[in-house]
This record gives structure tokens, C-alpha cells and sequence, in this order.
């Protein structure tokens, strides 16, 4: 019996031994199945291969297996290019176009993707489209309101293939051929250019105003001579600008007395004591050979002795001959206490800062004051940097380059905002922080006043602020000249100069020359390091409250105690949110999503652009993680064969530098 029962016990144990193998083996081939499935799947996608990609004009065979893989297939633009590869070439107009197809591989569970980069190039260019392009092109060069020598008429648009045949309203004035003949009167004239191409024809009109003749030289010479103004002629107390050219007109002057009035306008006035001087001045102006005279009797009034009654007055003498370029003042002072002087220099410095942008000597000062018998006269001295006329001679040249500038850069219609925003990206733009002098600790007069930034092109934070103040001035926006310290890591730092601005009656914070990516910031950070991104205009520090801006500046003394505090941050950059532009003119694109980051990576590297320049609004991402986002796409896409350094100046901005 127990024979028995260990029989039947060996025959289940074996039964089941033998089950357990089965499930082994067939785990096995399973196994052996996947991977091979796998590897069938890899090998395909490996072989898997379109070719002519970059100038796809027809459709394209997309295979559908191979070796009993199965391949199917998405388009992100089908209606270019779909998943069965019918081509839908785009318009001319549209240009050619990047079509991603994505091929799927599957067999069984095994399965991956690969993506083909697909150029379809646009159709040609019909003859209406030709035709339609030379007529928006087409323009007939010059004022067409006010002609008065003949036109250039184009024949034929040679781009465009376009013949173009003129007509005019009136063949005696404006002839088909553009031959302008003038009458008595201004003539109202319609030019209509008949553009063909094939049988395609199409017309446009040019309305223009030929100008009636010339009145006679000698006439005009008369209205000319007749709008020649010169400002206070019976009170000349400075140098007078005297115009050099008019309508067309040369003007020379001749001056009576040229040791009172040069014949450039000089003026040299007489001593305290003396009598008043009248000079002659004649201007002869001339045009096509004739001429004509005018005369200006002029009163040139004789120096008067300056007096400070009380020490705001002596400040306020000060402060204007600084500015005047005046090497030496006498200032009368009926108040003077011998036992008590106020008039002191004491807060000198003060006063500098004051006249922020009109100083251009950075003069020091001494001062020795006598008794005549009738009262307390102080000489004044003031030592200039440079010899008095050349500070004069800066002087006049930055005040006449920020005219010019204003000229260039305000444009009819800005606001106050957009005024302040183009004058600071002309500055940052155009001007260079003195590296060389930075690190050597070297001083010249020009890094420090706003002759440096505005006619050299290159400056320290003081030049900067001068330059900022003395453009803003220029154009009515009211604002301060600040100068205080660098601050960082609760530090304080060395010394620094920055402005105030005042927009709808709130005062906002201005640091150009830290916006400039290149300057003192934050120490000599930013002027050691090796930056080799594109150079951008930065807003780091535009219009900024003192909540923000304090945190890396401070105040001096005086405009702590003396200047309004700056809460306002409706005009503020970000707020604002207005385009970026790189030092070389080219726009800085926005970016809202990480999304459109990736895209407009994806798309530079597509393209093999060397540089990158980006604004960032609506997220955040370190300086570490804007560059790994680089290889993420490149990885992503299968870009390689290049490297990239990343700089991000700040919170909203990125840029690329990519080696190829």
C-alpha cells in the first residue's frame, strides 16, 4: 500500500515539473520573440531612408512595411504634404516650406518613431503675381508734391520680367518720358504707369505737383535777407549763432568791431565800469552769382558786477559760471561777516551734482576775498581739467550732437515713454563703457562728462547719466542727475552715477550704463568677464521703483535728503512691454512658453544660425536650464555637429552663441 502511494506521488511531482518547464520554455520564446521584434523594428528604422528631401516638388512614396515591419505615417502640415505623401506645393507668394513627417514602425508591441525634415518647394511665380509685385514696388522717386526737375519713369521692372509704359494728364508739363516743364503756376498732374506681363496688364497713378517757376534770384535773395533774425539786439550778452546758409543761399558776416563781436559771432563783452558797445553786423547773402546785404546794429551790454546777497545766491553765481566755462568770477558781498563767513565751498560738490550734465570742466575751486573801501569782493577761481576754451569748445560740441541726435532719433507723435526708451537704446547702443580705463584706474574729463558718451562714443556711469540728462532735457522730459554707489550683496560699493525721470508726475529710477551689457555693474563683474553673446540694449534698469533699484544702489547723502522717492512703476520696461532690439539693429523676439523657446531654438538650428538673441515674458528658467534646453532640442530633432554658449543677463533675456 505505501508502494502505492509513492508511486502516485512521483508521477504528480513529475507531472508538475514537467508543467513548470513548459511555462519556462514558453516564457522564453516570448521573450526571444519581443526582442527579435525589437530588433526588427531598429533594423527598419535604420534602413528607412527618404531621399531628396531639401527640393520636394511631387509626391513622395512613403513605404507603407519593410521586412514585415508595418509604417505608418504623420504629417504636421497636411496640407502641404500628407501621410500618404501628396504634395500640395504653396503659393509663390508663401515661400518654400518645412513640412516634419513622423514615420511610426510596429511590429507587434515593439514600436519607434522617425522624423524626415521635409522641404516642398513653392509654385513659380504666375504673371499676375509678377505684375502685382511690380506694381507695389513700382515708386517714382522724389517729393511728388513739390517737383521741380525732371522724373526718372522705369521703362521696365527687370526683377519681375514687367514692361511699364507711361502716360500723363498733361504731355506739356510732364512729358511720358518724365521731361518736367515748369509754368507760372503749380500744375496738378496725373502719371499713369501701364504694367504688362504676357496678356496680364494692370495700371497704377501717380499724382504729382509741378512747381511753379522761380520767382527772380534777386527777389528771393530779399526774402531771405528779410526772415535773417538775430535775437536781444539791443542786449547781447553771449556769443551769437550766426547762420551760414539758407534756402539755398551762402550767408558771410562782416563785423564793425571784431575785438567786441567776431564775424563768427563771438562776443567779448565790455569790462565792469565800462560803456555799452554797438557793433555792426552785415550779412551778405549769396545765390547763383547775386547778391544781397543786411545790416544789424547790435548792443553789446557791458559786463555787470555779479552780487550774492545771501549764500543761495552765491551758490546759484557759482553754479552759472561753472557752467558759462568762466575761468574766474568776482562776486560782490554786501552781507559778508568776517567773523561768521557763510560763503564758503562746503557743499561745492553739491552743486556739481546739481548742474549734473552742464558740467564739463569738473572744475575744483578757491576763492580769496578783499575790501575795496566800498565792500567785500571774493575772487573766485575755478581749475578745470583741461584749459577753459577746449571745455568750452566740448561743451558746445555735445550740446550741438544731442540737437542732432534728437533730430534722428524723436519722431512726430512719441510719447514721453517712448521718447525716454529711444533716446537710452541710442546711448546703450552706440556708446562703450571705458573698459581700458575702468581696470586701470586711469581718469580723463571726457569719461566723466557727457562730451565722453554723446561725441566720443565712450564713457564711465558719469558720462552716461550726464549724456541721459542732457538728451532728456532736450526733448522736455523733466529728470535729475543722481550720484550715489554701487551696492551688491548688501555691500556697499564703489561710486556710481544714474538718473531720474519723471513721467505723469511720478519719478521712476534710470541706469543706462548698467543697462549697457558691458559696464561697472555690480563692481567690475560684468567689464572682466568674458561675454561673447550679441551685444543687446538691455532694460534691467529702466524706470525702476526704488523697491527694485535699491537693492543694488544707494543714494548719496545729498539726493537722499533732497530728491523725491521713485514708487512708480506704470512706465517701467516689462510693464510696458514694448519690442528689444540687438546692438545691430535686428529685432529681439518675444517668448511666452517654454514651447516657443523650443521652437525658436529648433529653429535657428535648422537654419544654422551662429547667434540667438531672445526676450522672455511669462516664465522663468535659470541660466543652466536655457542652456540645456539646447541639447533637449537638439536631441529631440537629431541637430548635431555643434556646440553653444548661453548668456542671460537677466530674467528676460536669453542669448545663444552657436559654433557650428
Amino acid at each position: 500500500m505505501d508502494q502505492a502511494k509513492s508511486y502516485v506521488f512521483r508521477i504528480v511531482r513529475d507531472s508538475k515539473e514537467t508543467e513548470e518547464k513548459e511555462k519556462q520554455e514558453q516564457a522564453e520564446k516570448e521573450r526571444q520573440k519581443k526582442l527579435a521584434n525589437a530588433q526588427s523594428v531598429q533594423k527598419a528604422k535604420d534602413n528607412l531612408n527618404l531621399t531628396n528631401l531639401n527640393n520636394v516638388s511631387s509626391n513622395i512614396n512613403l513605404p507603407k512595411d519593410i521586412d514585415g515591419v508595418s509604417i505608418t505615417w504623420k504629417s504636421n502640415n497636411t496640407s502641404v504634404l500628407d501621410e500618404k505623401g501628396s504634395v500640395t506645393r504653396p503659393s509663390a507668394t508663401k515661400g518654400d516650406t518645412l513640412v516634419t513627417l513622423t514615420a511610426t514602425l510596429t511590429k507587434d508591441e515593439a514600436k519607434d518613431t522617425k522624423d524626415f525634415i521635409v522641404t516642398v518647394k513653392a509654385k513659380d511665380f504666375t504673371d499676375e503675381e509678377l505684375v502685382d509685385t511690380a506694381l507695389g514696388n513700382l515708386q517714382i522717386e522724389g517729393k511728388l508734391d513739390s517737383v521741380v526737375d525732371n522724373l526718372k519713369l522705369p521703362t521696365k521692372d527687370d526683377k519681375n520680367a514687367v514692361d511699364i509704359i507711361w502716360n500723363s494728364s498733361s504731355e506739356s508739363v510732364v512729358s511720358s518720358a518724365g521731361i518736367v516743364t515748369r509754368t507760372d503756376k503749380d500744375e496738378n498732374i496725373t502719371l499713369i504707369a501701364t504694367l504688362k506681363k504676357g496678356s496680364i496688364t494692370k495700371t497704377k497713378e501717380f499724382n504729382i505737383v509741378v512747381k511753379a517757376k522761380e520767382k527772380d534770384i534777386q527777389e528771393e535773395l530779399k526774402l531771405i535777407a528779410n526772415s535773417l533774425k538775430i535775437a536781444n539786439e539791443d542786449s547781447i550778452e553771449k556769443d551769437i549763432t550766426l547762420p551760414t546758409s539758407l534756402d539755398g543761399a551762402t550767408i558771410t558776416w562782416q563785423s564793425s568791431n571784431e575785438t567786441v563781436i567776431t564775424n563768427t559771432g563771438k562776443v567779448s563783452r565790455p569790462q565792469i565800469g565800462k560803456s555799452d558797445e554797438k557793433v555792426t553786423l552785415t550779412s551778405t547773402i549769396t545765390k547763383d552769382g547775386k547778391s544781397e546785404t543786411k545790416d544789424f546794429t547790435l548792443t553789446v551790454k557791458a559786463e555787470k558786477q555779479l552780487v550774492a546777497n545771501n549764500k543761495q545766491e552765491f551758490n546759484q553765481i557759482l553754479k552759472q559760471a561753472i557752467i558759462d566755462c568762466e575761468p574766474t568770477v568776482d562776486i560782490s558781498l554786501p552781507n559778508l561777516d568776517p567773523a561768521n563767513n557763510i560763503y564758503k565751498f562746503d557743499d561745492y560738490q553739491n552743486l556739481l551734482v546739481e548742474i549734473g550734465e552742464m558740467d564739463f570742466g569738473k572744475p575744483g575751486v578757491s576763492g580769496r576775498s578783499k575790501n575795496d573801501g566800498k565792500g567785500w569782493i571774493m575772487t573766485v577761481e575755478f581749475e578745470y581739467k583741461k584749459d577753459a576754451a577746449e571745455v568750452k569748445r566740448q561743451k558746445e560740441a555735445t550740446i550741438k550732437k544731442a540737437k542732432e541726435v534728437v533730430k534722428d532719433v524723436i519722431k512726430p507723435g512719441m510719447t514721453n515713454f517712448e521718447k525716454e526708451l529711444a533716446l537710452h537704446d541710442y546711448i546703450v547702443r552706440t556708446a562703450d563703457y571705458n573698459v581700458k580705463n575702468y581696470n586701470n584706474n586711469a581718469t580723463t574729463l571726457e569719461d566723466h562728462t557727457a562730451y565722453g558718451v554723446l561725441v566720443d562714443k565712450i564713457g564711465v556711469c558719469e558720462s552716461y547719466a550726464k549724456a541721459m540728462n542732457l538728451l532728456l532735457k532736450e526733448v522736455g522730459i523733466d529728470c535729475k542727475y543722481v550720484t550715489g554707489f554701487s551696492k551688491h550683496n548688501g555691500v556697499k560699493g564703489g561710486g556710481h552715477a544714474w538718473n531720474m525721470v519723471k513721467l505723469d508726475g511720478e519719478w521712476y529710477n534710470l541706469d543706462a550704463t548698467w543697462n549697457d551689457p558691458v559696464s561697472d555693474r555690480n563692481g567690475a563683474e560684468s567689464v572682466n568677464k568674458d561675454n561673447t553673446s550679441p551685444a543687446t540694449v538691455n532694460h534691467t534698469y529702466f524706470n525702476l521703483p526704488d523697491s527694485i533699484f535699491n537693492k543694488d544702489h544707494i543714494r548719496g547723502d545729498y539726493e537722499e535728503k533732497n530728491y523725491p522717492k521713485c514708487i512708480a512703476t506704470k512706465y517701467s520696461y516689462h510693464n510696458m512691454d514694448v519690442d528689444e532690439y540687438t546692438a545691430e539693429g535686428k529685432l529681439i523676439e518675444k517668448v511666452t512658453t517654454k514651447d516657443e523657446l523650443d521652437a525658436k531654438i529648433l529653429e535657428a538650428l535648422k537654419n544654422k544660425e551662429t547667434t540667438l538673441s531672445l526676450r522672455i515674458k511669462g516664465f522663468k528658467m535659470t541660466q543652466k536650464e536655457l542652456s540645456e534646453e539646447v541639447k533637449v532640442v537638439a536631441e529631440k530633432n537629431r541637430v548635431g555637429g555643434c556646440s553653444w554658449s548661453t548668456s542671460a543677463p537677466d530674467d528676460y533675456h536669453v542669448n545663444y552663441t552657436i559654433k557650428w
